[in-house]
């Protein structure tokens, strides 16, 4: 059975230019690389790990992010429908 993350950037989420956060899956495949005001965006990452990484050039202080997520796991049916 396959597995999905499902990401959202809350209404928080706000960063500057040279910030950003980086999601990759459990094999280092880069999912997106997300900066700025990305309100409401849902990312989904399919698989059992999902690995976010933050960085910041420390220039600019500001409210900064906040992400909710959700786990779900997904039999190959759902998957094919889904993904494919």
């Amino acid at each position: 059975m396959k597995s999905v993350f499902v990401l959202t950037f809350c209404p928080r989420f706000l960063l500057g230019r040279y910030d950003y956060v980086r999601i990759t899956d459990g094999n280092s495949n880069t999912i997106g690389t997300y900066c700025g005001n990305q309100t409401g965006k849902t990312v989904h990452v399919v698989g059992t790990v999902a690995v976010l990484i933050f960085h910041s050039d420390g220039s600019v202080q500001s409210r900064g992010f906040e992400i909710s997520f959700s786990f779900f796991p997904i039999s190959p049916g759902e998957f094919n429908a889904l993904y494919q």
